[in-house]
């Protein structure tokens, strides 16, 4: 729960100027996580034009939404019957502001905390994919060129947690820089690339993000035929599943010496 003047500098610095970046450039795509009590926190303080504006863009094409927990909680501390809640919570407060639109194929967990538990109960109400930290990843490789699956069928994505934490604390904050760290050498298949941060780096937290980086990447990828901007749902349906794996219990703020 943000307070109103919180909410305020982060409408104002981030969510209204990406959604305007977005709506420019209509080729460009997301995968966005938005939890239930910031959209009922954005409809209480008045800001229902970034409500519209996610609605349109989703019926655009250009935002796919995601499943998760209505008050953002540690999933894997928390029982099963409480986790299947927050998420028929989060579904329903979404689903009241964005209609049909809202219909999400996967899952984002709040702060990509994951676990059995949470993979059991995330595949059993009906979602087909959910993405956590690489460090959750037990079959790491790279350039990674197809899904992993667990046991129980739920399709596994795993972030790229170096770029991402790069351009979250603006180590990559030009076009060029970006699309270098993007390349591997020796390689001519397709691979992709998992990119996920909160969504205030840009503008909020990174001042310059959208105007400096945001905005000229978005102006330079359709005109490029090497890299290709897709939501997580277009990664599933273009890579093969030929590996299963039960993923580490982790989440993004896990580092490698927390591992037994």
């Amino acid at each position: 729960m943000q307070l109103p003047f919180v909410i305020k500098q982060i409408a104002n610095e981030s969510y209204r100027p990406i959604i305007e970046a977005l709506r420019n450039h209509p080729s460009a795509k997301i995968t966005l996580n938005i939890n239930g009590t910031l959209t009922e926190q954005l409809n209480d303080f008045g800001y229902m034009d970034i409500l519209e504006g996610l609605t349109t863009l989703a019926s655009r094409g250009q935002v796919e939404f995601t499943g998760s927990g209505k008050f953002h909680p540690l999933l894997p501390l928390i029982p099963s019957p409480e986790i299947r809640r927050q998420i028929e919570l989060n579904y329903e407060t979404n689903q009241k502001f964005f209609g049909e639109l809202f219909k999400p194929r996967g899952f984002f967990p709040p702060e990509m905390a994951v676990s059995e538990e949470v993979f059991s109960v995330v595949e059993e109400m009906g979602h087909d994919w959910i993405i956590m930290s690489g460090i959750a990843n037990t079959l790491p490789e790279f350039p990674t060129t197809f899904i992993s699956q667990h046991p129980n069928g739920l399709n596994l994505l795993f972030r790229d947690d170096y770029i991402s934490i790069d351009c979250a604390f603006d180590k990559i904050n030009t076009v060029d820089a970006f699309i270098n760290r993007l390349y591997y050498k020796h390689t001519s298949e397709d691979y992709y690339i998992i990119l996920a941060m909160d969504g205030e780096t840009f503008g909020h937290h990174v001042k310059h993000a959208i105007n400096n980086f945001l905005i000229p990447l978005l102006g330079v990828l359709p005109h490029r035929n090497d890299v290709k901007l897709c939501n997580v749902s277009e990664i599933i349906d273009k890579f093969p599943k030929i590996n299963i794996q039960n993923p580490r219990a982790s989440s993004w703020s896990t580092m490698p010496y927390d591992l037994a």
